[in-house]
């Protein structure tokens, strides 16, 4: 399985429990990419800012609004990022916040999960494998994590595997 998820800019501070699951995917071997139509520069200063100087190393791939000729709602950028890590789309997870990234996700045929944002709270979010508030807490996620405690608060590797275990019918929420 393949992350790709997106990225804003550098003055966004990251999500409560991205930093973790990026660990989680990290230490298990599993590749992580971006793809988002923001330029590579604003990608750059982002992951300088919360991973270092050596934030490069946590990517696999980065496809940016700029490296490509059609931007969203084209799904080019999701495209690309699955022939860079050389996986197809059933191998990849897309991570997003939107209906629109969603749209462009699943366009690519792509399983998507989305972290709600202010921006989008009451939005249909249509065709996800689960659709929560964020990763940092399990609570309050469709389809529920029910009697998964595993001793995690925060949303984390094996949680996404079982939710694209159980993917057969996606979620409308």
């Amino acid at each position: 399985m393949g992350v790709v998820g997106s990225a804003g800019s550098a003055g966004i501070p990251l999500r409560e429990g991205v930093l973790g699951l990026m660990q989680q995917c990290r230490d298990d071997g599993v590749p992580m990419g971006i793809a988002t139509t923001t330029s590579q520069s604003n990608v750059e200063a982002l992951l300088l800012v919360h991973l270092g100087e050596r934030s490069a190393e946590w990517f696999a791939v980065a496809v940016c609004g700029d490296e490509v000729q059609r931007k969203k709602p084209h799904s080019e950028v999701y495209l690309r990022a699955l022939q860079v890590l050389g996986i197809s789309q059933h191998e990849a997870l897309a991570i997003e916040d939107s209906p629109a990234g969603v749209a462009v996700a699943r366009s690519a045929g792509i399983p998507v999960m989305v972290t709600r944002s202010a921006y989008f709270a009451d939005a249909t979010m249509e065709g996800t494998i689960a659709v929560g508030l964020g990763l940092y807490d399990r609570r309050g996620w469709q389809p529920s994590l029910g009697g998964r405690d595993m001793g995690a608060t925060s949303v984390g590797l094996a949680d996404i595997r079982f939710w694209l275990g159980s993917a057969a019918a996606p979620t409308v929420t």
